[in-house]
């Protein structure tokens, strides 16, 4: 009983420890949300929800994953497919 305790907790542990991992490149989150321009951005499951992204120049800006819930811009749905 004391074996299995300890292997399940030492299991475990590290899924506690574990930081979650952000792929995008804050530099450009900030660049978009300072001047509304980042062409060919990383940014990989960034969190822009809410954010105002109406006339923002996201051209070649690869958005996968990231999180667009409650943005504004009118092409958001373009977003969530493959970058091209």
């Amino acid at each position: 009983m004391k074996v299995t305790y300890l292997a399940a907790l030492a299991l475990t542990t590290p899924l506690f420890l574990a930081n979650p991992v952000k792929a995008e490149n804050p530099n450009h989150v900030q660049q978009l949300l300072s001047t509304g321009e980042c062409m060919g951005c990383d940014l990989v499951g960034a969190d822009l929800s809410g954010e105002h992204l109406i006339g923002a120049n996201l051209r070649k800006a690869d958005l996968s994953g990231a999180n667009l819930v409650d943005t504004n811009h009118p092409h958001w749905y373009r977003w969530t497919s493959s970058r091209k």
